[in-house]
């Protein structure tokens, strides 16, 4: 497996979004699993796909470091394509970038690009991808707030690998008394579930990032998913933030998972699996 990314992308005067620098963790593990998902998966499955509901510009500006690959251009330009990109982004300069950006990676077949919320359109893009594919879907939503766990949900109706943004550091403990009693809450709605609250109670604070992890498992496994893997992502200071939740129905997916994240970002790896 490669270790290294592709040469990094030059400004070309369209939109470009600033992000933390942690984002560099989180593209490292997802450009690793797209190469290992598609190498392994292309002889065994006639089609795979690729779904990616918070797509933003394909190209970000990171804090410190320059510019980088955004996720759906991780996914255009690895080294086995993919059958079909379906890819989300409801800003539409944004939108509009990606859309230009992804003309200049030959694809199979013409991507499916949408612009609007996730959580509106997902039945649209589920219904593009066959029912006898193999997808991967990165769903990373920029806060807590954009993502429905009925999204989710509706993404399970097809044979999909999910990697997700988990934000229990960022934002579900840190604002936690948003929270408590409005089962329309932001968290509840993610979560898809109003257990969670039932769940941390008399549980010690520094508990409660293993109990909402336990809650939004249980709520995978109603779909039909059986492997869960994590991944912690911290800021440049060591201060954890999130983590990137991967979940699949079968257990090739989660062997794939534990192999890449391995080596972690910087080359270090890890000494325990």
């Amino acid at each position: 497996m490669p270790d290294r990314a592709q040469p990094g992308p030059e400004d070309d005067g369209l939109p470009i979004p600033e992000v933390g620098q942690w984002a560099l963790k989180k593209h490292h593990f997802l450009r690793r699993y797209i190469y290992a998902f598609t190498t392994s998966m292309r002889g065994k499955w006639s089609r795979l796909h690729y779904i990616d509901l918070f797509a933003s510009a394909g190209i970000v500006r990171i804090e410190g470091h320059g510019l980088g690959w955004g996720s759906p251009l991780l996914a255009a330009t690895t080294a086995h394509p993919f059958s079909r990109l379906h890819v989300c982004e409801r800003d539409e300069a944004l939108c509009a970038a990606l859309r230009e950006r992804l003309k200049r990676a030959a694809q199979p077949e013409e991507p499916q690009i949408i612009c609007g919320d996730a959580n509106e359109v997902v039945g649209q893009i589920v219904a593009a991808v066959p029912r006898t594919s193999l997808n991967l879907a990165f769903v990373d939503p920029h806060a807590l707030d954009e993502l429905d766990f009925e999204t989710l949900r509706t993404l399970a109706t097809r044979r999909t690998d999910m990697i997700i943004f988990f934000p229990d550091l960022l934002d579900a403990i840190r604002n936690i008394e948003q929270y408590r009693g409005k089962p329309d809450s932001h968290l509840s709605r993610f979560m898809g579930t109003t257990a969670w609250e039932r769940a941390l109670e008399n549980e010690p604070r520094e508990n409660w990032p293993h109990v909402l992890f336990r809650v939004f498992r249980s709520q995978l496994e109603s779909p039909g998913y059986s492997q869960f893997e994590e991944e912690r992502v911290s800021r440049g200071d060591a201060k954890r933030l999130y983590k990137l939740v991967f979940c699949s129905a079968d257990p090739t997916g989660a062997k794939l998972w534990r192999n890449v994240s391995k080596k972690h970002f910087g080359g270090q790896r890890k000494l325990f699996d």
